[in-house]
This record gives structure tokens, sequence and C-alpha cells, in this order.
């Protein structure tokens, strides 16, 4: 991405719109280091699919700790990573650089259940209030409400 980015002429404005999240494990947090139960007699068909982090694994295959890892990188360290090189490539190429982040509730208010989704959100908020306290223009937006951040 940062390749084809460096090669973008100036804008006079870009706007990053981050939208990932996946749920993780919905299990009890006593739940989540052990090994997922099996649902099917049989492994199923299908596959579980992480577009973001372009993974493909059979979920009879998989401990709850390692999709807990793959809930924390699809809604929290891909988010990190393409600010990140968005800011170093684009920021001196543009007259006005915004950030959006569309989120959930679930970031300031707990289900149970959901600790990987409520956690990983929640980290995305903060992630935005560091934005903010850098100078960078950040809208985060819950649920059909809109919250500024800076």
């Amino acid at each position: 991405m940062a390749q084809v980015l460096e090669r973008t002429p100036s804008f006079s404005r870009v706007i990053l719109v981050h939208n990932a999240g996946s749920l993780g494990p919905m299990v009890p947090v006593r739940q989540l280091a052990t090994q997922a139960q099996v649902r099917h007699e049989r492994p199923p068909a299908h596959a579980l699919v992480s577009s973001v982090c372009g993974r493909v694994a059979n979920l009879h295959d998989r401990t709850r700790t390692q999709e807990l890892k793959a809930a924390i990188d699809s809604n929290v360290t891909s988010t990190i990573i393409l600010t990140s090189v968005a800011l170093e490539v684009l920021l001196d190429k543009t007259e006005s650089f915004d950030m959006v982040d569309i989120s959930s509730g679930a970031a300031r208010r707990p289900s149970a259940t959901w600790a990987s989704y409520c956690s990983t959100k929640a980290a995305r908020y903060m992630f935005m209030q560091v934005l903010a306290a850098e100078e960078v223009r950040a809208v985060y937006l819950v649920g059909g409400s809109r919250s500024c951040v800076h």
C-alpha cells in the first residue's frame, strides 16, 4: 500500500475511514483460553474467512486464543497499521487529513460474552484519542450518533 500511495500526487483532502469489525470468540472470559468446542459431528464444509487479515482457517483447528488474536488483528492492529502508513505517506501530500472510525456502542458498554469485541472496540476508541492528541482530526461514529474526538 505504501508504494502505491507514494506514487500518488497530492490531494486537497484525504479522509481515511475505518469500519473493520470481527466479533471474535463469543464466550465468557473464563473460557477464552480453552479449546473451541466442536459444533458439528463432522467438520463443516465452509471455512471461516477473515478478509481484513487475509487468512482462511477451519473453525475446528483453532483455539479460542487464536480466534481472540485474529479479532485483535482485524479490529485493532489493522487499523493502527493502515493509519500509520497513510499518515506517513499522505500527510505531507494533502492540505487536510481526516480520520473517521465507524464503531459501535460496544466500545463503552460491556456485554456478557463479548469480551473480545468490546475490548478491541475500546482499544480503537483510545487509538482515536491518541490521534487527536497528536493533532490529527478524528471523528468517531457510533451506531447512528457522532462523537468528534478532535
